[in-house]
């Protein structure tokens, strides 16, 4: 209320508080504002946009946009929103514990702290959870999972050695829950690090 409500001067703050309750229950999946005015019966796509704006400059969500080197494609691709502060998934109505989604929470907001711009990639046929760049340099790919099995090896680790061919990555990580070592695919080494000790900036 008084971040953003009465800073902003939010006429429906219950229409807020919905877009933001969808959010956090959605946290690390993409969204449009397109997609969010049709769900919530919101009256404008400009209206969904600026409570968004809002929510993003009160640090309760932070937005990754789909990385394109066509500025113009990024922006109007869907976004994904991550909670500043975890304590706010309590709020939301998740199925399941989720884990995997959890930790990829985690790593958006410290690769925030560490001042990444967060970026993801998807096409027809890839997913790569964080796309690193200084400038126009990608620097690393990251994937997050709970852990690598044979059902999600392609998906996790396949697909990231793809887009790094792709995107001339130097860096490809696939950070995991306690799975630790280095995977050879595809010409490309891979690290898998566990969770804990990337946040403790243990990788070298």
């Amino acid at each position: 209320m008084k971040d953003v409500v009465k800073r902003r001067n939010v006429k429906y703050s219950s229409t807020l508080y919905e877009l933001s309750l969808y959010l956090v229950s959605n946290f690390a999946r993409e969204f449009s504002y397109t997609k969010l005015k049709n769900a919530l019966n919101i009256g404008s796509v400009h209206t969904v946009k600026n409570y968004v704006d809002y929510l993003e400059e009160a640090f309760i969500i932070v937005k990754a946009e789909r990385f394109s080197y066509k500025i113009r494609e990024s922006l109007k691709s869907p976004k994904k929103a991550y909670i500043i502060d975890p304590a706010f998934l309590s709020a939301g109505f998740t199925p399941s514990p989720d884990l995997g989604r959890k930790m990829e929470n985690t790593v958006a907001v410290e690769l925030l702290r560490r001042g990444y711009k967060l970026h993801y990639w998807r096409d027809d046929k890839r997913e790569v959870d964080f796309i690193l760049k200084k400038g126009l340099k990608v620097e690393e790919l990251i994937q997050v999972t709970k852990e690598i099995t044979e059902n999600n090896y392609g998906r996790e680790v396949k697909n990231l050695a793809e887009v790094g061919k792709r995107l001339k990555a130097e860096r490809l990580s696939v950070i995991t829950w306690d799975d630790e070592g280095v995977i050879e695919e595809g010409e490309r080494e891979v690290k898998v690090v566990p969770l804990w000790e990337w946040l403790l900036g243990k990788v070298d």
